[in-house]
């Protein structure tokens, strides 16, 4: 070891015995200590808006086998703790923090190629697993401005609102590491609010490793969206000792992060089924793991029962090809190496049809069996009143979003039933007859330019997207709702861009659109602090209207957009025949 080397460490092993010592002595820069021992190091950032702490690389779970729930970390003070599989991959932990280390695997689709006439020579195979890319990848980020941590420290300590943000990338890509910098979010919620904000990001486990599904197979479906839940529960137990409040806890997520938020609203609350050592056993603790929520886009392809089962025996094959040898199950993809399945998740993700991503969310009812995180479509679990009724949300959509399959498809007469008996093939022929004849009758499109492009796109955002935006307001007690019609909003991740970088630098190109950005940011951030009681968009109520945020127009309240009367026809309809 260098004697640079050497010097670090002897600083950070004095400051970990100071704090055990001296624990009314500062520490630089500040560590966190929880009730199990585990010491968290923090590293000062100061930039020209906001000086903060981030304290990186916080495991929240781990995984002991490979499709499985995820379990609490393994600590030094828990005398007996499952040994995990052997052929997971793990991250090193690093002396040091790295910024966005480790990430789960990550995978793409190739939009906009026609799989099918493309040649399956598995030339995607890849030849190096990266390096920052692991299984047992549940890690999450806090960021706590210098001005919130002194506060939380004083002889009236004040805890501050908690904003936890949930990645987007369709469920097969993205990671806790903000591609944006946070610290002009942070400023503006110090600008807003004197007791400021933290933020934390998370990660979970994406694609075939997070979300492979299929009915009665040994395997828990959804794990992803398990190990959100589980961060969950960890901020609930531990995000005080950061300076957090746990009773003020706002989830952001936009695409795949809100249909996640959306999941979450939806599931049964199994807490204790699932994670019962991460929540403490106190009564009143045992609340939902959040109280707020903003939902920018909750779009995602609902996934039956068939095609997660065709996408079981997909992976079975893929892995035989690629593995030289067959496999036939579970219990031998869980045996395999880490790189064999990564070159299989690469495959069938960069396979997916135009506009999907393979894995996702699926419905895991198992009947008799009482563990299913995803019971039913969350359209239909909010239509019938099934969600967490309590929690404040605010829902924000864009114009004409709406393109989701292959323009060549959509240019068709029947275009949108044959998108449908694509993405429901189980489903009987007149639903899709009536759908296409009766619920978007070609008729209604003839005087629209690229009518038909028009009403296939109309019809697949309302099951993808729309009727889940609709549904959330006209069910939650507590919504309020905007629609954004700018010119950046169709630039990928932009809602990131929004929450974080607004008013920093020249991203959203005129000034009508950095006033839009800016306003966008101050709403959510207003939100954060106790939902609709500091809300200053107003309710959904029954009045049906949302604020439409533009460009060129000012501010006003229109009907909802998503308000169709087709949504209470999918909020019932049968996406796949019951056997």
């Amino acid at each position: 070891m260098s004697i640079n080397g050497f010097l670090i460490s002897f600083i950070l092993l004095h400051a970990s015995l100071t704090l055990a010592k001296n624990p009314k002595e500062p520490i630089w820069p500040p560590v966190v200590q929880t009730d199990r021992g585990i010491t968290y190091r923090s590293v000062y950032n100061d930039t020209r808006s906001v000086k903060y702490f981030s304290f990186c690389g916080i495991k929240y779970g781990r995984l002991i086998n490979r499709f499985s729930a995820p379990a609490p970390p393994c600590y030094k003070s828990i005398k007996s703790c499952a040994r995990g599989n052997p052929s997971i991959s793990r991250a090193i932990t690093p002396e040091y923090q790295i910024p966005g280390y480790p990430k789960c695997s990550q995978a793409i689709p190739e939009n906009g190629t026609n799989y099918k006439k493309r040649e399956k020579s598995y030339q995607y195979i890849p030849k190096v697993v990266p390096d920052d890319e692991v299984e047992d990848c549940l890690f999450l980020d806090i960021l706590v401005p210098e001005k919130v941590w002194n506060q939380t420290r004083g002889k009236n300590k004040s805890l501050t609102a908690v904003v936890v943000y949930i990645h987007g990338g369709g469920f097969t890509s993205g990671d806790k590491s903000l591609k944006e910098d946070p610290s002009p979010l942070l400023a503006r919620g110090l600008d807003l609010d004197p007791q400021g904000i933290i933020v934390v990001s998370i990660n979970y486990r994406l694609g075939l490793f997070g979300f492979l599904a299929g009915a009665g197979n040994d395997f828990a479906s959804n794990g992803g969206l398990m190990d959100q839940r589980m961060a969950l529960g960890w901020i609930q137990k531990h995000i005080d000792k950061f300076g957090g409040d746990k009773s003020r806890v706002t989830l952001f997520g936009e695409g795949a992060g809100a249909s996640s938020i959306l999941h979450h609203l939806t599931a049964p609350n199994i807490t204790d089924h699932f994670f019962p050592n991460i929540q403490p056993k106190i009564k009143h603790h045992r609340n939902f793991p959040f109280h707020f929520a903003v939902l920018q886009s909750p779009k995602f392809q609902p996934i039956i029962t068939s095609q997660s089962d065709a996408t079981y025996q997909k992976v079975l094959a893929v892995t035989s090809k690629i593995w030289g040898s067959k496999v036939k199950s579970v219990k031998q993809l869980r045996l395999l190496p880490y790189e064999v399945l990564y070159a299989v998740n690469t495959i069938l993700v960069r396979e997916s049809a135009y506009g999907t991503f393979t894995f996702g969310p699926a419905v895991d009812y198992q009947k008799g069996i009482n563990n299913s995180y995803v019971p039913d479509y969350p359209l239909r679990r909010l239509a019938t009143g099934r969600m967490a009724k309590g929690v404040h949300v605010m829902v924000g959509q864009k114009i004409d979003e709406g393109h989701f399959f292959e323009p060549s498809i959509m240019r068709k007469p029947d275009g949108l039933k044959i998108s449908l008996a694509k993405m429901f093939p189980t489903v009987v022929k007149h639903h899709l007859e009536y759908v296409n004849d009766f619920l978007y009758p070609s008729r209604d499109y003839n005087s629209v330019d690229n009518g038909e492009i028009k009403r296939s796109a109309e019809g697949l955002r309302d099951i993808f997207l729309g009727c889940n935006i609709h549904y959330l307001l006209h069910t939650m007690a507590q919504s309020s709702g905007y629609v954004l019609k700018t010119t950046w909003a169709s630039q990928c991740r932009f809602f990131e861009q929004a929450i974080f970088q607004a008013g920093a630098r020249d991203t959203f190109g005129n000034n009508s659109s950095k006033t839009t950005i800016n306003w966008l940011q101050d709403e959510l951030l207003h939100f954060s602090r106790r939902g609709a009681l500091t809300a200053r968009i107003r309710p959904y109520d029954g009045s049906g209207r949302v604020l439409l945020a533009s460009d060129n127009e000012p501010k006003n309240y229109i009907d909802d957009p998503s308000a169709k009367h087709q949504c209470r026809y999918w909020a019932k309809f049968k996406f796949e025949r019951r056997k």
